[in-house]
């Protein structure tokens, strides 16, 4: 069963690197016009081939995004005797916006079970590990990533885990680790590209029952899709908005590096009232730590219920900024304005100084420089002998940070704060 493990989560995301490269064999492509499927092939090396999949659909861009935001494909609320793809479902928890770990009990329909039967010497579809409590239910990490593997586009990975030890699988039962990368029409507006690529195990099986997995495929994006549409319609979308919207805090005019931390704490009484700070160490290196510092500054305050995230959709935020749950920044914010007063005032107080730390809304979110945004896929020449060879299957892939400049705006301590700013 070791063999079965998947590496982790940058192994899946990098299949979609080969996606838009030029070693592709077609296979098989549907008669539709409206929303046409293609299904193609690239034999890496010896031991992997991918099976690459391609539709357009007639959705535009955003509410593409939205239908595969994973805190919506698995709300609680999405689930309900209509819902064709689920039986339950839940996000078990939040490990930062865009990247969630949740778990399902399918629904199969009778073509679909038939599908996956035909599959099986295709995918070679391992059992489950263990038949424990839980048997029958699947368990995923599902992570989406911005402009990746270019600028544009938008790549969901989503990866079983081990039933037992909660590992990174490569396949689970029917549930293989995929990668689907969204991106817009180069033509229409109104329609969106979807493709993935999936392990083949046994691509020479694969061709005489194309159009079967072609309709079973045409089958899952049309549900998929009209799931979305139902719940767009439904009153939970209200409540699923409130939960699943982000805003972005950005740390300011720290002219002489983080800000301070109360000696004495415990509520937001005794840190107002506090005398005695010390400036907050962060990681060495960086001049700010935001998600530090703002992590030990609530629970100076007594809050630890509520997450602060280094993340946003799948890229790390720069050291000064970090993203947190709209609901609780509201929440956040009122009980950390005295006290974050009297940091200000402690600060100017022990560096001598005017300007003093400060928290402000960011209607967009920046990114450290060393995240892979863009990249261009770099593809060796492949040489045998003394010449320069091209096959079929040559294609292989092996804090600069300070503080933003103020704006011209002028914002008192956390007046700004009150309206929040949705990011995602």
């Amino acid at each position: 069963m070791a063999s079965n493990y998947c590496a982790g989560m940058e192994k899946v995301f990098n299949r979609v690197r080969y996606i838009n490269t030029d070693c592709w064999s077609d296979i098989w492509s549907s008669p539709d016009t409206d929303e046409p499927l293609h299904f193609a092939q690239n034999k890496i090396s010896p031991d992997l081939t991918l099976l690459r999949v391609t539709q357009e659909v007639d959705m535009s861009f955003e509410d593409v995004l939205q239908a595969w935001n994973p805190e919506l494909v698995f709300h609680h609320s999405n689930c309900g005797p209509s819902d064709d793809f689920f039986t339950s479902c839940h996000v078990e928890s939040v490990l930062s916006p865009g990247d969630v770990l949740a778990s399902f009990i399918c629904k199969q329909s009778s073509l679909e079970q038939r599908t996956m039967s035909m599959l099986e010497m295709v995918f070679a579809r391992p059992k489950p590990a263990g038949d424990g409590p839980n048997h029958g239910t699947t368990r995923v990490r599902m992570t989406v990533r911005e402009n990746f593997p270019r600028v544009g586009c938008w790549t969901v990975a989503i990866v079983p885990l081990h039933p037992g030890t909660d590992e990174l699988m490569e396949e689970c039962g029917h549930f293989k680790a995929f990668a689907l990368q969204i991106s817009k029409h180069v033509v229409a507006p109104n329609k969106t590209v979807i493709s993935f690529c999936k392990k083949l195990r046994a691509p020479w099986a694969f061709t005489p029952i194309a159009p079967v997995f072609g309709q079973f495929c045409r089958d899952f994006f049309t549900r998929a899709h009209l799931r979305m549409r139902n719940f767009q319609a439904s009153t939970a979308l209200q409540s699923w908005s409130a939960e699943s919207q982000y805003v972005v805090i950005a740390l300011r005019k720290c002219p002489h590096g983080n800000p301070l931390l109360p000696l004495h704490h415990g509520n937001p009484t005794i840190v107002q009232n506090c005398f005695d700070w010390e400036q907050f160490s962060g990681i060495a290196g960086t001049a700010l730590d935001l998600f530090g510092y703002l992590r030990a500054f609530l629970r100076c305050i007594g809050i630890f219920d509520i997450e602060v995230y280094d993340r946003l959709n799948g890229r790390r935020l720069v050291n000064y900024q970090v993203a947190l749950r709209r609901s609780d920044w509201a929440r956040a914010s009122v009980s950390m304005l005295e006290p974050f007063k009297s940091q200000r005032r402690a600060y100017r107080r022990i560096f001598g100084c005017v300007a003093a730390p400060e928290l402000v809304l960011r209607p967009e979110a920046r990114f450290r420089e060393d995240e892979s945004v863009g990249e261009t896929l770099e593809i060796p020449i492949p040489v045998l002998g003394t010449f320069v060879h091209f096959g079929t299957n040559n294609c292989r892939f092996d804090d600069k940070l300070s503080a933003p400049s103020p704006r011209n705006t002028v914002v008192d301590d956390f007046n700004a704060l009150k309206h929040s700013v949705p990011v995602c």
